[in-house]
């Protein structure tokens, strides 16, 4: 699967930026399904900071701990978006983190960060797991 493009939108389905977490927000994603028809798939997020180290001067992505609470998310349930067809996709990813703000807000401070989605195949009688779309968007957050 081929992601062309991708926006974040607020609950107004307005463009959203800088992402606010303690917003409801839907992660929009057009894609092209050259493989598999996915009848279940999981999901992780990963969310990283731009930041140089406190002794050098090396600068890089760290990622932020999620406490697994990003992890493995079942991607038909809560986008209900399943079964993934062939061919071109529309998908709407609803990602509510508004339990989390407060744990965001105080891992969170005044750099870019980095937002990846990565989907892995979970259709019934298939054992590796393997990643079958991914997208990474670097962003501003508001604080």
């Amino acid at each position: 699967m081929i992601v062309t493009a991708s926006k974040v939108l607020n609950k107004d389905d307005i463009e959203m930026y800088p992402i606010d977490f303690k917003a409801p927000m839907t992660i929009e994603l057009t894609a092209v399904n050259n493989g598999d028809v996915y009848q279940d798939n999981k999901v992780d997020v990963h969310l990283s900071q731009y930041t140089t180290g406190w002794l050098a001067s090396k600068c890089e992505w760290k990622e932020v701990p999620t406490f697994g609470l990003l992890s493995n998310i079942d991607g038909c349930s809560y986008a209900k978006n399943c079964p993934l067809e062939k061919g071109n996709l529309d998908l709407r990813l609803p990602l509510d983190m508004t339990s989390f703000s407060t744990i965001i807000n105080a891992l969170l401070g005044d750099h870019p960060y980095q937002l990846s989605i990565h989907m892995k195949n979970y259709n019934p009688g298939v054992e590796k797991h393997e990643e079958i779309a991914c997208v990474t968007a670097q962003m501003k957050i508001k604080s």
